[in-house]
């Protein structure tokens, strides 16, 4: 599909069903009408995730925390340091921030809130600013605000939390650096992590629903794990679990009754049909439980260069599978170099052309 059809589709139903469907969950626009809905992945393959100069809603509206509880503004430590969640104290910002990185590298923070001026803030507090967008960007320099198209969630939901909540792993991934992922490091305990999600709740939320974002490391490693999910989802925040998918079948059909999931596929460590019978158990879930239902569900297949053939075999048979095109979504990502996170690894142009179209 072209983006400019992409944009047309957005305009015809413009609700969260829909744009997680094309997975374009990050808008790029203009106080003037145009605007183009990205996935991250596009953003990080095309190189359009800098916003250096910006004013930025992190620390304000989302918190990073590190796996040894360091709280920043967003994983790009932006602001550089506001306190430990297991120390403290906590010295949250009380205004936005100038973005001072020149590269976003994670989803999440991609999705926050940004301005190229403080005069244009005023246009991303506009109730209408998806359903305003009449046609697609003509030059991405254009674009002078970043939002996600899913205002509504964002106003039930005003504060975010991106959380690495230990870089423990069960898999080895050749281009996953130590400092990022590892078999080493400690897990905390239940009584270290539920004290710091309340001390969140308490600092950071003050009153508002959180939506909060757990990675890794893989944070399923945790046997706490999905307790600790069903105690937030109950207290009305919203939940994101992004794994490896390593886990029992039946680990993630519960799961999904609480918690949003991404599957992170890694073909060195996960066998296809190991992934195949774990989409397969949190679809039968979705189709007949009303709440797990709401809860979006995607497959991330890892895409290093030479191995598109085997990730595109795995999400044809992801597409096949009975309900998957109704409560899935699966699409790939390039991979980036182990020593240098900033930097693509390289690929043939032909490669890069259908992981991008998957992306």
């Amino acid at each position: 599909m072209l983006r400019g059809e992409a944009n047309e589709r957005l305009r015809e139903v413009v609700d969260t069903k829909m744009i997680e469907s094309l997975n374009k969950s990050i808008l790029l626009a203009t106080g003037e009408g145009e605007g183009t809905f990205y996935s991250p992945e596009e953003l990080m393959t095309m190189r359009l995730n800098s916003w250096q100069g910006w004013r930025c809603a992190a620390g304000f509206e989302n918190i990073h925390i590190g796996p040894i509880g360091q709280v920043t503004g967003a994983a790009c430590s932006m602001p550089s340091y506001i306190g430990n969640i297991f120390e403290g104290p906590l010295n949250f910002p009380n205004d936005w921030l100038t973005c001072a990185v020149k590269w976003c590298m994670c989803g999440a923070a991609m999705r926050l809130r940004k301005a190229k001026t403080d005069d244009l803030r005023k246009e991303l507090d506009r109730p209408n600013l998806v359903t305003d967008v009449r046609a697609p960007l003509k030059d991405v320099k254009d674009a002078n605000l970043v939002t996600s198209p899913f205002l509504d969630i964002v106003r039930r939901y005003p504060k975010s939390v991106t959380w690495d909540i230990s870089k423990r792993c069960n898999f080895n991934c050749s281009y996953c650096h130590p400092t990022i992922s590892n078999q080493t490091d400690p897990l905390r305990s239940r009584e270290q992590v539920f004290a710091a999600v309340f001390r969140i709740i308490e600092g950071f939320g003050r009153g508002d629903r959180i939506s909060w974002v757990f990675t890794g490391g893989e944070p399923t490693l945790h046997s706490f794990y999905d307790e600790l999910c069903e105690v937030l989802f109950r207290k009305q925040h919203l939940i994101h679990t992004q794994t490896n998918g390593s886990r029992l079948p039946a680990y993630y059909a519960k799961l999904i009754r609480f918690s949003t999931i991404g599957i992170s596929v890694h073909l060195e460590f996960s066998p296809p049909e190991k992934i195949l019978e774990v989409a397969k158990a949190i679809i039968a879930v979705k189709a007949s439980d009303e709440i797990a239902a709401k809860h979006w569900f995607g497959v991330r297949i890892m895409t290093p260069p030479g191995w598109f053939e085997k990730a595109k075999d795995l999400s044809d048979r992801l597409e096949q599978l009975p309900g998957f095109k109704e409560h899935g979504l699966v699409f790939m990502s390039a991979t980036y170099e182990r020593e240098d996170r900033d930097q693509m690894m390289s690929y043939p142009d032909a490669e890069m052309k259908e992981i991008l179209a998957r992306s």
